[in-house]
């Protein structure tokens, strides 16, 4: 029986144990790997060039150093107001509104709507006007 025939007669057996439950059947094929080893082979074979690039990748090549953990990880207080200052800027609150920490609990300004706005406002209200009691 060849490799390909191997593992699908593997596979069905799993599925037809398993009644169609697919996570079963992966458990069973795992366990069933474990102790038959022509049939790890058979299923790690198309993935072998990976596995071993991989490993030799992770030896060869110099592992980043780890940065020691610093004990304290918390902001500044200035800091943290630049940090949500950035945040207000970046989503479009009015400008002149509190900045920092005090910008989370006030309510931002609304802004005026300009001139070129009110006025096409003004026009679609008087055409939907006219429209209406117009015969």
């Amino acid at each position: 029986m060849s490799r390909g025939g191997y593992i699908d007669a593997k596979v069905k057996a799993a599925l037809q144990q398993a009644r169609g439950d697919t996570g079963k059947a992966q458990r069973l094929m795992r366990n069933w790997a474990a102790r038959d080893l022509e049939l790890l082979r058979a299923l790690a074979a198309p993935f072998i060039d990976g596995m071993v690039a991989h490993a030799i990748e992770q030896h060869r090549s110099p592992r980043p150093a780890r940065r020691p953990a610093r004990s304290d990880r918390r902001l500044s207080q200035e800091a943290f107001s630049q940090v949500v200052g950035q945040l207000e800027r970046t989503v479009g609150a009015a400008s002149a509104d509190p900045k920092g920490v005090s910008a989370l609990v006030a309510k931002p300004r609304r802004v005026a709507a300009g001139r070129r706005h009110t006025e096409s406002l003004h026009q679609i209200a008087l055409a939907f006007a006219r429209k209406r009691f117009d015969p």
